[in-house]
């Protein structure tokens, strides 16, 4: 098949949209009559905040402690960030007219044809982990790989065919948290930097640090690439999910 003249242009793949809210606990009261308004059902996310993303579950919560389950060691982002002790809200229609959630819309996550115009080298990820600006914000529970997870990995890796150690894929899971900071791999869209994953799905962790805002990047919009266990989220090939900050819709 011929690539498209533009190495990364994008078109929308239709269907798929899921807004992003962030509020207190006492904003979630409201949820469960809405949703029996709306003849919907609430779906409460169990082990992992990415459950929240499959496509048929139409009105999302996400409480703190599930960050703390399944993916502790990932979720040591969200402990430490601005987005600490707040519930996670994920629906696939506006909640505009609920008072508590009017103006807390974090981001869009939808998803796109995307073509990267270059990937990174050991070597750049290498200087992406170890640059100053990612240095002062990765939290130190990131890097507590236990025993367990190692062997989840490896055992991920080997059902792949890849033969890189844990520790060399886990350099790429903490660089491509780092170029979303850093912007080193990125592409100009009016003016503005662009950030996208640095390498293909073997070599990304936790991808929801970004769709969800944990992270706080930089640029308002981002392309990504979705992560092993990121199973609620199917893509095509040459498909991206692409997740656009507020701020940015605000100005369209």
């Amino acid at each position: 098949m011929k690539p498209p003249d533009n190495p990364h242009r994008e078109t929308s793949a239709p269907g798929y949209r899921k807004l992003v809210y962030w509020v207190e606990a006492a904003q979630t009261r409201c949820l469960e009559d809405y949703a029996r308004q709306k003849g919907k059902r609430l779906y409460r996310a169990r082990r992992r905040p990415c459950e929240v993303l499959f496509h048929r579950r139409e009105l999302c919560m996400c409480a703190p402690e599930v960050w703390s389950r399944d993916c502790r060691r990932q979720g040591s982002w969200y402990r430490e960030s601005d987005k600490a002790g707040k519930f996670l809200v994920v629906s696939n229609f506006p909640l505009d007219d609920l008072a508590d959630f009017a103006d807390r819309l974090e981001c869009v996550i939808g998803i796109v044809r995307f073509h990267p115009p270059r990937r990174a080298s050991r070597e750049d990820a290498e200087r992406l982990m170890n640059h100053p600006e990612f240095k002062s914000v990765v939290p130190a529970g990131w890097f507590d790989l236990t025993d367990e997870e190692r062997k989840n990995i490896r055992r991920y890796l080997d059902s792949k065919g890849i033969a890189d150690s844990v520790d060399e894929v886990f350099k790429f899971y903490t660089a491509n948290h780092a170029n979303f900071i850093v912007l080193d791999f990125h592409i100009d869209e009016g003016g503005e930097k662009i950030p996208y994953s640095i390498a293909d799905e073997p070599y990304v962790c936790s991808a929801c640090v970004e769709l969800f805002g944990v992270l706080g990047i930089p640029s308002a919009k981002g392309y990504l690439m979705k992560c092993a266990g990121l199973f609620y989220v199917e893509l095509g090939e040459g498909e991206w999910l692409c997740v656009e900050q507020r701020r940015r819709l605000v100005g369209k």
